[in-house]
């Protein structure tokens, strides 16, 4: 098993494995590690049931309270998607260490979200991030876990300190602020701010959903001549023609007619808008 193991052959490790232990024929010690190992190479390919039956037979045979052990059972009833049996198994294997991994308390944070323990993912996001006031990536898990619980200021708060800091470099770091924003009162200019300087940067791809976002913000700010221009940059990329009907309704109401005709028609030749004959009594319009 071990030479097989070493030439990367592992259905032939798993097979030779499960010979040995069959054979029940090791001394305690090289029993159980057999059996460990065995567990452990199932789960990694896959085979949950199998490999977690011959865990729990390792962890019932060899008593072992070891959070080396007791990890590699929570990740993978996390893997099964088992979750509330993966938080008590987790919670012991931290409890037991000394010096507990952080991705071991971040993959107890993902079992609570994703079994709706909002609040508890929440207060070991908060551990993890005060922890490590300098790793980006707990402190955005953090800020995702303040969206979950709809604390939206504080969400807000941990990724502006991130932007301040300069440590916002990736495209989705800013749409997660934006998004963040634009979810919270009054805090369009926040949007219009946060978008512009990833458009400037280069790090927002210019596509409907950023443009969107930016004209409605505008719009919302009383900037209506700038919300226009990123309703006419969203229009041509939006999957249907509400977008331009939008555009068009603004621009009647800025008397602007002739342009207002002309978004009309794009919206009823892209398709899709809610209220087509809206569209039409612009395009008549006098």
């Amino acid at each position: 098993s071990q030479a097989a193991y070493n030439l990367d052959d592992m259905p032939a490790a798993k097979a030779y494995l499960e010979q040995a232990v069959a054979l029940n024929a090791l001394d305690n010690n090289g029993h159980l590690q057999a059996l460990l190992m065995l567990a452990q190479l199932q789960l990694q390919d896959e085979q949950y049931e199998p490999g977690m039956a011959n865990l729990d037979k390792f962890l019932s045979e060899s008593a072992s309270t070891n959070p080396e052990h007791l990890i590699i059972k929570g990740q993978a009833l996390y893997q099964m998607e088992r979750y509330a049996e993966a938080i008590p198994v987790l919670q012991q294997a931290i409890s037991a260490s000394a010096e507990p991994k952080d991705n071991w308390n971040q993959l107890l944070m993902a079992a609570y979200s994703s079994s709706d323990q909002t609040g508890e993912a929440l207060a070991v996001a908060k551990q993890i991030a005060e922890r490590n006031p300098s790793d980006k990536r707990a402190q955005i898990n953090l800020a995702s876990m303040y969206m979950q619980a709809d604390q939206m200021d504080q969400a807000a708060a941990v990724m502006e300190a991130l932007r301040t800091a300069g440590q916002l470099n990736e495209e989705r770091e800013y749409r997660q602020l934006y998004s963040i924003y634009a979810n919270t009162e009054n805090a369009e200019a926040k949007v219009i701010d946060v978008i512009n300087e990833g458009l400037t940067k280069g790090v927002l791809k210019e596509d409907y959903q950023v443009y969107l976002a930016l004209a409605q913000s505008y719009y919302y700010t009383e900037r209506v001549a700038e919300a226009i221009d990123a309703w006419k940059k969203a229009a041509p990329l939006s999957p249907n023609g509400e977008t331009y009907l939008n555009l068009a309704r603004v621009l009647h109401s800025e008397d602007r007619i002739p342009e207002a005709r002309e978004a009309a028609r794009q919206a009823l030749a892209k398709g899709g808008p809610p209220k087509p004959e809206d569209a039409q009594k612009i395009i008549n319009l006098k």
